[in-house]
């Protein structure tokens, strides 16, 4: 790619405005690598408001935009009729100089750029436009809604960027001022085909907010990757095994429904968040040429002694799945019924398992997948072993409003041995992994927080790796003597939406639970992020057993949590608490605050 270097004296008047999240505003999340932009400066609002038009002036649509003569040699200069066609080369050093700027306010005209891509409000991504002069760029995304000046791709502007930001490190023009539409060319002559490119991610500097084009190849299941998107990585021909990635809306998915091996064309811009690039696109038009494989099943995982989840490769269409499980055989065990869970997950009841026993699940051509289409007949049967407890862990009770951030959150040992390699994540940051400790059956294991305070950890103590009474609450201020005590270094729990999980040595979800603040709400990307994971793993529906369309996010996460976090007592004396032996993945399961009974059974179950 060319880039255009800044004059140093331009530069030396700009300045623009950071979007990183401040890390003191939510110790406990971690952004989501696939989540879309959201700003938080009040130029664009977390809930996908755009800023003000401080000084737009629309086109006038009144005048038609027709090419009365040959464009000039830069292109941009006006033809025998008044109309610019194309933009002018020498606005991408403007560009540049956007680009290069510390955040903060900026004062910049940007003449006769070309609108290459407009992008309406979607779910938390902020309504706005991309805009590039050349085609070997520099590009840059304004987030002003492109609506009102009725802009559309191959849209000629005017404008002065007033102030630029990073959103997660994607380059943006935060406010503007004087939109005015000087003429209507082919925006194609901007696009970039980037099949055989292999720096898509090394140099995702170099293409951010460009327009490109592609074959791509869906590599993994799209899933949920911010607010009302999904993404999968992608393969292209020059580029493979790679953190690539392909993003669109809900909407589109809905009308496309891709998976994995299917094969497409694109336009469209490159987004970044962070360091994981996404070709992007915002209509189903700005794809062509799809051709994917039949539908198959994907997994097979026996998540209780009598329940299958089942994942298949795509959507499927709810009509045509027979609740008694009739389209559904396994060798040696009878089918109960069976329910679709989001849109590409069936869950089957059946008789007991034998535990660890080799069984085979077939579906017949009778289950359609939502295009309407039998599933492909080669993917139709899949192994699976039968339910075994082995050593697993449960998240039992939680308290993220204790003073000082002296947070805990307590799981029991549902069998026996080590735990070596379990870990505990919140939202979708790792906790901790533990160390080699001996569990037996019914033994709690007690988390503290923010280990390294004095406050929480006033006599300095360790995590118990021997026996629950290696380190004695007489002499370890904070322990408790029926618990193993396990110290982490993690500054508090975020305490107002959040996803707790607990995964096995194998690094699959053994149990999660779906906590807020409010019973509506939006929730934090990174919450929606991990609850997604947590659906796919079969640990949480609503109440009725379902998830909702979309999955659990903003109020139907809030609706679906369970309640109370952050109303518990600061000293530690009342938590939310999972009803002794139930597990039934909703939010039934819990209540509280009520009196803490950490180490022992729940109190409100005695």
């Amino acid at each position: 790619m060319m880039r255009i270097a800044a004059s140093l004296a331009l530069l030396g008047l700009i300045a623009c405005g950071s979007e990183e999240p401040n890390p003191g505003a939510d110790a406990g999340m971690t952004p989501l690598v696939d989540a879309g932009v959201t700003l938080d400066t009040g130029a664009v609002r977390d809930a996908g408001t755009t800023p003000a038009d401080t000084g737009t002036t629309p086109a006038d649509t009144g005048s038609a935009l027709t090419d009365a003569g040959p464009a000039a040699d830069t292109g941009a200069t006006p033809d025998a009729g008044g109309v610019v066609t194309r933009p002018d080369p020498q606005s991408a050093e403007d560009i540049a100089s956007i680009r290069a700027a510390q955040p903060g306010p900026i004062d910049v005209t940007l003449t006769q750029v070309m609108v290459t891509t407009v992008r309406p409000e979607i779910g938390r991504d902020a309504a706005g436009f991309f805009v590039q002069a050349t085609q070997a760029g520099p590009a840059i995304f304004v987030a002003h809604d492109p609506a009102p000046a009725g802009l559309q791709a191959g849209s000629i502007v005017n404008f002065r960027a007033t102030e630029c930001a990073d959103s997660f490190e994607q380059r943006i023009v935060a406010t503007l001022t004087g939109l005015e539409v000087v003429g209507q060319g082919d925006h194609t002559a901007l696009i970039q085909d980037v099949s055989d490119a292999t720096d898509l991610v090394s140099d995702l500097g170099d293409y951010e907010a460009e327009l490109l084009s592609a074959q791509v190849t869906i590599v993994g299941s799209m899933t949920f990757a911010g607010n009302s998107f999904v993404a999968s990585t992608v393969d292209t021909n020059g580029l493979a095994a790679s953190d690539l990635r392909f993003r669109i809306p809900d909407s589109v998915q809905a009308e496309v429904n891709l998976a994995p091996g299917c094969v497409l064309s694109f336009v469209g811009p490159m987004w970044r968040y962070r360091d994981t690039p996404q070709l992007s696109v915002y209509t189903a038009d700005a794809i062509s040429d799809i051709n994917c494989p039949g539908t198959i099943i994907l997994e097979a995982v026996a998540t209780r002694p009598t329940e299958l989840r089942l994942g298949f490769s795509r959507d499927l269409q709810a009509d045509s799945l027979q609740a008694n499980g009739s389209q559904f055989s396994v060798n040696g065990l009878d089918i109960v019924s069976a329910a679709l869970s989001g849109g590409s997950t069936v869950v089957l009841t059946t008789a007991a398992q034998e535990d660890g026993a080799a069984y085979t699940v077939t579906v017949d051509d009778t289950l359609l997948d939502a295009a309407g289409n039998a599933l492909d007949p080669e993917g139709r049967s899949i192994d699976f072993a039968g339910f075994s407890m082995g050593l697993r862990l449960r998240i039992t009770e939680l308290s993220a409003n204790i003073a000082s951030g002296c947070d805990r959150i307590e799981l029991v040992a549902l069998g026996a041995g080590s735990i070596e390699g379990f870990s505990l994540k919140e939202r979708t940051s790792t906790l901790i992994t533990f160390p080699a400790i001996t569990v037996a059956t019914n033994d709690r294991i007690l988390v503290h927080v923010n280990g390294t305070s004095e406050r929480c950890n006033p006599s300095a103590t360790t995590t118990e790796t021997q026996s629950v009474a290696q380190n004695p609450a007489a002499q370890a201020q904070g322990n408790v003597d029926t618990a193993w005590d396990v110290w982490i270094d993690d500054r508090g729990l975020t305490a107002t939406d959040n996803v707790f999980q607990v995964l096995g040595g194998d690094g699959l979800i053994q149990d999660a639970v779906l906590v807020s603040d409010a019973p509506t709400g939006t929730a934090a990307s990174g919450s929606e992020r991990a609850a997604a994971a947590v659906v796919d793993a079969g640990e949480w529906t609503t109440r009725e057993g379902d998830v909702p369309n979309g999955g659990f996010v903003d109020d139907t996460f809030s609706a679906n949590a369970v309640q109370g976090l952050g109303d518990e007592a600061t000293d530690g004396t009342t938590s939310l608490q999972r009803t002794e032996g139930e597990d039934n993945n909703h939010a039934g399961d819990w209540s509280g605050p009520a009196p803490a009974s950490w180490g022992l059974p729940n109190a409100q179950n005695n």
